[in-house]
Protein backbone atom coordinates (compact mmCIF):
# COMPACT_ATOMS: atom_id res chain seq x y z
CA UNK A 1 0.00 0.00 0.00
CA UNK A 2 1.58 3.63 -0.99
CA UNK A 3 -1.10 5.52 0.35
CA UNK A 4 -4.93 5.96 0.94
CA UNK A 5 -6.20 9.33 -0.71
CA UNK A 6 -9.73 10.05 1.21
CA UNK A 7 -12.08 10.45 -1.61
CA UNK A 8 -15.67 11.83 -0.52
CA UNK A 9 -17.30 9.15 -2.91
CA UNK A 10 -16.99 5.83 -4.51
CA UNK A 11 -13.85 5.85 -6.76
CA UNK A 12 -14.64 4.18 -10.76
CA UNK A 13 -10.91 4.58 -11.84
CA UNK A 14 -7.84 5.80 -10.93
CA UNK A 15 -4.64 6.23 -13.03
CA UNK A 16 -0.65 7.47 -12.82
CA UNK A 17 0.51 9.83 -14.77
CA UNK A 18 2.96 8.92 -16.81
CA UNK A 19 5.93 10.68 -14.34
CA UNK A 20 4.09 8.30 -11.56
CA UNK A 21 4.18 11.85 -9.34
CA UNK A 22 0.27 11.91 -9.73
CA UNK A 23 -2.96 10.40 -9.33
CA UNK A 24 -6.32 11.24 -10.98
CA UNK A 25 -9.40 9.94 -9.81
CA UNK A 26 -12.94 9.33 -11.13
CA UNK A 27 -16.00 9.47 -8.84
CA UNK A 28 -19.21 8.67 -8.29
CA UNK A 29 -19.45 12.05 -7.23
CA UNK A 30 -19.09 13.25 -10.92
CA UNK A 31 -15.59 14.69 -9.73
CA UNK A 32 -12.07 14.52 -11.81
CA UNK A 33 -9.46 15.02 -8.71
CA UNK A 34 -5.65 15.06 -9.70
CA UNK A 35 -3.97 14.12 -6.63
CA UNK A 36 -0.07 14.62 -4.97
CA UNK A 37 -0.49 10.99 -4.19
CA UNK A 38 2.82 11.43 -1.67
CA UNK A 39 1.50 14.18 0.16
CA UNK A 40 -2.31 12.66 -0.01
CA UNK A 41 -3.63 16.17 -1.27
CA UNK A 42 -5.59 17.40 -4.08
CA UNK A 43 -4.42 19.56 -6.41
CA UNK A 44 -7.08 19.90 -8.61
CA UNK A 45 -10.66 19.29 -9.15
CA UNK A 46 -12.71 19.15 -12.07
CA UNK A 47 -15.90 18.17 -13.14
CA UNK A 48 -18.96 16.16 -15.10
CA UNK A 49 -22.79 17.07 -15.01
CA UNK A 50 -23.19 13.08 -13.74
CA UNK A 51 -21.20 10.61 -12.08
CA UNK A 52 -17.46 10.55 -13.86
CA UNK A 53 -16.57 6.29 -14.94
CA UNK A 54 -12.80 6.63 -16.44
CA UNK A 55 -10.05 9.03 -16.29
CA UNK A 56 -6.74 8.91 -17.87
CA UNK A 57 -3.59 11.28 -18.48
CA UNK A 58 -2.83 11.28 -22.12
CA UNK A 59 0.94 10.54 -22.71
CA UNK A 60 2.46 13.96 -22.97
CA UNK A 61 1.35 14.50 -19.35
CA UNK A 62 -0.31 18.14 -20.18
CA UNK A 63 -3.79 16.88 -20.91
CA UNK A 64 -6.32 14.61 -19.24
CA UNK A 65 -9.35 12.76 -20.47
CA UNK A 66 -12.35 11.90 -18.24
CA UNK A 67 -15.76 9.97 -19.71
CA UNK A 68 -18.93 10.45 -17.85
CA UNK A 69 -22.46 9.28 -17.54
CA UNK A 70 -23.88 12.21 -19.06
CA UNK A 71 -22.54 11.26 -22.23
CA UNK A 72 -19.49 13.58 -22.67
CA UNK A 73 -15.73 12.89 -22.87
CA UNK A 74 -13.98 16.03 -21.70
CA UNK A 75 -10.28 17.23 -22.01
CA UNK A 76 -8.76 19.44 -19.64
CA UNK A 77 -5.36 21.13 -18.42
CA UNK A 78 -3.33 18.66 -16.38
CA UNK A 79 -1.35 21.59 -14.59
CA UNK A 80 -4.66 24.22 -14.55
CA UNK A 81 -7.99 22.13 -14.65
CA UNK A 82 -9.24 24.08 -17.19
CA UNK A 83 -11.74 22.78 -19.68
CA UNK A 84 -9.88 22.28 -22.93
CA UNK A 85 -11.63 22.95 -26.50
Amino acid sequence: ELAVLDHPNWVFNAHFSPDAQKVVTAGRDSRVRVWDWKKKKVLLEMGHMDECFDVAFLPDRKKIVSVGKDSAIRFWDAELGQPLG
